[in-house]
């Protein structure tokens, strides 16, 4: 039996726009992944005590922009895990959900990532999932190369390997387009149109619930 890549693409997604799509697609092409799956958190800890949209909604919204989309797909696995979300508790259960089969590459900006020491179990994630990063356009790497070799690993382009056994390190060599669901919510709060950010999919069910008003 063949083994399927699964990328692993969490965040708060609110709301999911075209700039998410475009990691998850650069993703799929350059790591050679069979299927992208969108997790939205239920309660990211970095955003504790943030207004952020329910989860409901926010999965709703993943659900119809996947739906337009081969091999995208969205897990609502956050959703019944204990509060706050804490990414090692997600792969411990997300390795429980997926068979054996499977290998599973976590997904993440290179900016987010500089703080993986500041994470609950931060050795443990690296062991347990091959790790994806992209980079922002215009970010300079020398930070992030620094990082990697701190934590024991060795690059080979766009590759990062170490010979403990932790999981390997892909670096994205595309950047998604620089845009933010905040600043997107503060567009649609003043009526501004956000037509070219959004699924038209999704741009319907905000306006259907008003969100962001």
């Amino acid at each position: 039996m063949s083994v399927r890549k699964i990328g692993l693409l969490g965040g708060t997604f609110d709301p999911i726009h075209y700039g998410h799509i475009q990691l998850a697609e650069t993703a799929m092409d350059e790591c050679g992944l069979d299927q992208v799956v969108f997790l939205p958190a239920a309660q990211p800890p970095h955003k504790d005590g943030a207004l952020i949209s329910s989860f409901k909604h926010r999965l709703a919204m993943l659900r119809l922009a996947c739906q337009e989309r081969k091999g995208f797909a969205c897990n609502a696995i956050e959703g019944i895990l204990p509060r706050p979300s804490y990414t090692i508790d997600t792969l411990q259960a997300l390795r429980n959900h997926y068979q054996a089969h499977c290998q599973l590459y976590f997904m993440i900006g290179a900016d987010a990532f500089l703080d993986i020491l500041t994470w609950k179990s931060p050795r443990e994630v690296l062991h347990s999932v091959n790790i994806i990063l992209s980079q922002r356009k215009g970010y300079q790497s020398e930070q992030l190369a620094q990082l990697l070799k701190k934590l024991g690993y060795r690059g080979s382009g766009n590759l990062w390997y170490d010979k403990e056994e932790k999981k390997e390190i892909y670096i994205l060599q595309k950047c998604p387009d620089a845009l933010s669901s905040s600043a997107i919510r503060t567009m649609i709060k003043k009526g501004e149109s956000v037509e070219r950010f959004l699924p038209q999919v999704v741009l319907l069910y905000i306006q259907k619930h008003t969100l962001y008003k």
